[in-house]
């Protein structure tokens, strides 16, 4: 079967917009699998606003400018 992908919606209109797009059979049975949209990143509008988003997320994981060159040096 097909995938078929319904991005950006709110959660109020899952069940119609998700009945709509599948023509669901009531008495067939389905696996369904959501995932959370990220807003930050969608709504991102430049490589450099999108390169700022990623450096905070990396750095409030722990990640400093030691370790990053640490990793971009590695031969392994």
């Amino acid at each position: 079967m097909p995938s078929i992908v319904l991005e950006h919606i709110k959660g109020e209109e899952v069940t119609n917009r998700l009945a709509e797009a599948l023509e669901l059979d009531p008495a067939g049975t389905y696996r369904v699998s959501v995932q959370i949209e990220d807003e930050a990143l969608a709504n991102t509008t430049s490589l450099p606003e999108l390169a700022k988003l990623l450096s905070r997320r990396a750095q409030s994981r722990g990640l400093t400018p030691e370790r990053l060159t640490d990793l971009l040096d590695d031969d392994a």
